[in-house]
């Protein structure tokens, strides 16, 4: 951890951040955190060099739902982003959004065959080539470039990417990505160039906007 912060706004909003060290040599995380029911205290205490927050919430408390932005950029970022995609506490909605957007994205391909099992294990691969990249800017067009500037796309339509483990999936998963989402594909495309402008080099082994230099 290099540096970290929480901001208790009231009793039902909380934002902060992380500035870790590890594998990607600087990592940003900043956070919006939503809570359906005010708690009653909170404790910030140092455990083992990293940051714990205590919040209580009352002995009466039953259902308790938590809602939590991120960002790559800051707290604002985290915020914004928190409004556009979860601006409610249903559980029930996010998980029906969920299961639709999966439905479509599987969907792409049709696996005609009676063996359920074999449709498992093809689907469970499917779902497995597509839990990277991430997408890293914020609903606003902002993202936090290899230079550890904030840039802004000129096209909110754009997005911008990261976790390229390009030696990994050069040979098959991107090859699927242009048969099966070639507007995805393009925007990984003009993520690895503007990756080149503002780090120098193409992707290598690219993790929250910091090259980890990991492989060939």
């Amino acid at each position: 951890l290099l540096s970290g912060k929480f901001n208790i706004i009231d009793k039902q909003h909380i934002s902060g951040y992380r500035i870790s060290e590890a594998w990607a040599n600087e990592q940003h995380f900043n956070f919006y955190l939503s809570s359906s029911i005010p708690f009653i205290s909170s404790t910030l205490k140092e455990v083992n060099g990293e940051l714990k927050l205590l919040l209580e919430f009352p002995m009466s408390t039953k259902d308790l739902t938590l809602t939590v932005g991120m960002s790559n950029v800051d707290e604002a970022g985290a915020k914004m982003n928190l409004q556009a995609e979860i601006p409610h506490f249903s559980i029930q909605q996010v998980y029906n959004e969920n299961l639709k957007k999966w439905n479509h994205e599987l969907g792409k391909i049709d696996v005609q065959t009676p063996d359920t099992e074999l449709k498992s294990i093809f689907y469970t691969a499917l779902y497995h080539a597509m839990v990277a990249p991430n997408l890293i800017s914020d609903v606003d067009g902002r993202y936090r470039g290899r230079d550890q500037k904030i840039h802004q796309l000129s096209n909110l339509q754009d997005q911008q990417y990261t976790v390229f483990s390009i030696w990994d999936t050069y040979r098959a998963n991107h090859p699927l990505f242009t048969l099966i989402d070639q507007k995805r594909s393009g925007a990984f495309i003009r993520t690895f160039l503007r990756q080149y402008d503002e780090g120098g080099d193409l992707p290598v082994w690219e993790l929250a906007a910091c090259e980890t230099e990991c492989m060939i």
